[in-house]
């Protein structure tokens, strides 16, 4: 195992400490940026482990597991959908997670809406711009024009609240393009909250374990961290 149960806490502490002073290199203020511990295929015990240690926010990419673990987590965690949600999975979708970061059509919107209608309640998401151009098996809004073509409609859905943005920067090494990924995806956001009156468009999801530096420095409001946290087997 490659981050034992007892050095999970050691690993959320180190994680804040680089939030922290990454946020302050650029002049902004670390209670700014939200945590996420991305708990996708990690044992119950892990996420236990993770929420002692003060951890309340966590990220999965299959329902079924995550119905699992909401079963067994504390009421005051949450768990969000980070990963590209199947449109037969929308109704065991809804409700199970407080947010779904992934949301990459208005197709999936709509069916998004109209589960959240049935059940009673307003479903927050994230809408997922896809910036890693190279990278075909990514998912979210091809470009920027889709983006806002969709998100004209998707503002009328009276049981979904849009909460933000989110996108993958590119797994490769060179910088200015993992740069240019978050910039593209950080004034598409700016752009949409100038020009819609969007009330709780706060979140900009960006950054991982390698990257979320990087993305704090373009504006990250939330980063997403697993094997930094958890070790990348057990």
């Amino acid at each position: 195992m490659i981050c034992l149960m007892n050095s999970i806490a050691r690993n959320i502490e180190t994680i804040l400490r680089e939030i922290e002073i990454a946020a302050k290199s650029c002049g902004r203020n670390p209670d700014e940026i939200q945590l996420m511990a991305v708990s996708k295929t990690k044992p119950l015990e892990m996420l236990l482990e993770a929420y002692n240690a003060g951890m309340r926010l966590f990220g999965e990419n299959r329902v079924h597991e995550a119905i699992e673990k909401r079963r067994e987590l504390p009421d005051d965690a949450a768990i969000e959908l980070i990963g590209h949600l199947q449109s037969n999975k929308v109704k065991q979708a809804v409700g199970t997670f407080s947010c779904i970061q992934s949301v990459d059509s208005l197709k999936l919107a709509e069916k998004i809406n109209m589960r959240a209608e049935e059940l009673g309640i307003v479903q927050d998401i994230l809408l997922e711009l896809k910036t890693a151009d190279q990278d075909e098996a990514k998912t979210g809004f091809a470009d920027i024009d889709d983006f806002f073509s969709a998100l004209e409609q998707i503002i009328l859905l009276k049981n979904i609240r849009i909460r933000g943005m989110m996108t993958i920067a590119p797994f490769v090494r060179d910088e200015d393009l993992i740069r240019s990924s978050f910039r593209t995806c950080r004034d598409t956001f700016l752009k949409a909250a100038e020009r819609y009156e969007l009330k709780d468009f706060d979140t900009l999801s960006m950054g991982m374990s390698g990257d979320f530096a990087i993305a704090i420095e373009e504006g990250a409001t939330l980063v997403r961290i697993g094997s930094s946290i958890f070790g990348t087997r057990f």
